[in-house]
């Protein structure tokens, strides 16, 4: 009977890091930024994927001034609405 091997599976130091050595923190509402204030070395904020376009926009404004990386700062929503202001 043949025994299960290892695998190919991630090293313990380096798992579940983005390429810049840091892990996400998912965020739904600025308050949440507070919460990676202290933490910022180590983690970089991520915008949930049902959050929406005001509130996405107010996420990246506060992220900016407590200076906290975030990783998806494009988004179809923002360019919609980008769109819809330069229409008009």
């Amino acid at each position: 009977m043949a025994c299960p091997t290892i695998g190919f599976g991630s090293n313990n130091k380096t798992k579940h890091l983005l390429p810049n050595y840091k892990k996400k923190f998912v965020v739904n509402n600025p308050a949440e930024l507070e919460l990676l204030l202290m933490n910022n070395e180590k983690y970089c904020a991520e915008i949930g994927a049902t959050v929406g376009t005001q509130k996405r926009i107010q996420i990246l404004q506060r992220a900016r001034e407590l200076r906290v990386r975030v990783t998806n700062t494009k988004s179809s929503k923002i360019v919609k609405l980008e769109e819809t202001k330069s229409r008009l």
